[in-house]
């Protein structure tokens, strides 16, 4: 037989050197401007080689339990189960070679064996310096406040006056403790000033074996979610902040780190998978996922059923999944990338899912120093889009205007080796950056009202968003772009 082949591409990121000029202090406006480069490429097709496999396979079957002699038949075909998903009938298996995997797939109570694959985060943009800022320059608290508009970089922060963010916190909507967000990504650096007492180390834990190790060898007695990367402390930055430097859409919502995805930004789909389950066992309100994949529903029918289990799943234990549309420009509606070509019956894990919330990336269209960006509600060029997928929009960024957020001290991306030298902060764009904004509205929905079953607060995004094109649904906002303070009820 023929074992079906998966194509995962996890969604783009979208890095910045080009500082835009802030509308605060001139001692901001020298330090993030200074010795600032950026290097620009055309945004990321969609691949159509086979991905690279983690040498494992995912197994599913038929029924959503694991049965008793399941690890015997493994073994018996030769391999060796390394995680069970018992709650939705899937398990991760290594040491399957061709004819194992067969002997596997022929079981009665096997539904489907797919090698493991591996997902990449394509880059558009990249960054060439790091902006840092000197202890003298922000007093720093560690603590959070407030008033998140009083953040040092606050007049950067074009994105969080788009969604009206401001307008929630003057109203006192600045989140609540009680509500957490699970950020499954690259880690989070738990220590940055913005994030310091944001993250519940207790309940983070990481999927990824393999940066552990090298968590313990770097920064010893480190916890294993240390950011090796900066695109997870940035997401979580996003979603919730001290505001010390930069604002988050809220300051006293509770992080979970979930790693899984390594300082390469390599998503092994085991790690992605379990990362889901674990965030919902572990009573999170909100999953947020900057990362996608694809696949071909013909060729992987048992993986569509997979990733349905798994949202489906977060979903009865009360999560809401958010999760990004992706950078590859692809119409989703049509499996077709303009200018490129068609991809026949593609599957998008994070946006075909009823349940998980899907976003797509606005950013500004232009920058005057005198006033400021114009445009901020544009759909952004890279974003997917497709009126069948995306529920909201977001502020990603765009070349006139990034999201800036924290940087993490534990990088070893060579870029931002600076990070570890004192806080500092990055600007990146990319759906990645939008989906953050919205599980960080998520969380003041629920914290406004209360324990919610997650449709509620799915129906509450759709509801409260800003209807920006044409009426109701349409292919680049889905219902809007998000509004903090509507979605809080002060409209």
């Amino acid at each position: 037989m023929r074992l079906p082949v998966l194509l995962l591409l996890v969604a783009a990121l979208l890095l910045s050197a080009c500082a835009d000029p802030p509308t605060g202090s001139q001692e901001a406006t020298a330090s993030l401007t200074s010795g600032a480069v950026m290097h620009q490429e055309s945004p990321p097709l969609a691949r159509t080689e086979e991905a690279r496999t983690t040498g494992g396979h995912l197994v599913m079957l038929r029924a959503q339990r694991i049965p008793p002699r399941f690890e015997r038949t493994v073994v018996e075909a030769g391999g060796e189960v390394e995680r069970i998903f018992d709650a939705i009938g899937v398990a991760v298996v290594s040491g399957l070679g061709p004819e194992g995997a067969e002997t596997l797939a022929a079981d009665p109570s096997v539904a489907v064996v797919t090698p493991e694959m591996v997902g990449r985060l394509p880059r558009s943009l990249s960054a060439g310096s790091v902006r840092t800022v000197s202890s003298g320059a922000v007093a720093f608290t560690g603590k959070a406040t407030h008033q998140p508009q009083d953040a040092f970089y606050f007049g950067m922060q074009w994105n969080l006056r788009a969604i009206h963010a401001d307008r929630a916190w003057a109203a006192g909507r600045v989140g609540s403790p009680g509500v957490t967000v699970a950020i499954l990504d690259t880690g989070i650096d738990w220590t940055h000033p913005d994030l310091l007492g944001r993250v519940d180390l207790a309940r983070s834990v990481s999927f990824v074996p393999a940066d552990d190790a090298l968590v313990q060898e770097l920064f010893p007695q480190a916890h294993p979610i240390a950011d090796l990367s900066f695109h997870g402390t940035h997401v979580a930055a996003t979603v919730s902040s001290n505001a010390q430097g930069f604002a988050g859409v809220t300051s006293l919502t509770t992080l979970i780190g979930v790693k899984v995805c390594d300082m390469h930004g390599d998503c092994p789909l085991g790690s992605v998978l379990a990362g889901i389950l674990y965030a919902a066992d572990a009573g999170t309100d909100i999953i947020n996922l900057s990362l996608g994949g694809y696949f071909q529903k013909g060729a992987n029918p048992g993986l569509v059923s997979v990733f349905q289990r798994a949202m489906s799943y977060a979903n009865r234990e009360g999560a809401v999944v958010i999760a990004a549309a992706g950078n590859e420009g692809i119409d989703l509606d049509r499996s077709r990338q303009p200018g490129v070509g068609t991809f026949p019956s593609l599957f998008a894990f994070s946006c075909d899912s009823a349940t998980v919330v899907c976003v797509s990336a606005t950013g500004p269209r232009s920058f005057d120093e005198l006033t400021g960006w114009d445009g901020v509600d544009t759909p952004a060029f890279y974003s997917n889009f497709g009126r069948s997928a995306i529920d909201v929009a977001a502020p990603g960024g765009s070349l006139a205007g990034f999201v800036w957020a924290a940087c993490s001290r534990f990088s070893q991306d060579e870029r931002f080796l600076g990070c570890g030298s004192e806080p500092s902060w990055i600007g990146l764009a990319g759906t990645s950056m939008a989906s953050p904004h919205t599980a960080g509205v998520a969380a003041l929905i629920v914290s406004e009202m209360g324990a919610q079953r997650p449709g509620l607060v799915r129906q509450r995004l759709h509801q409260s968003a800003d209807d920006l094109a044409q009426p109701g649904t349409d292919p680049w906002f889905g219902k809007g772009r998000v509004n903090a303070a509507r979605a809080v009820g002060l409209d």
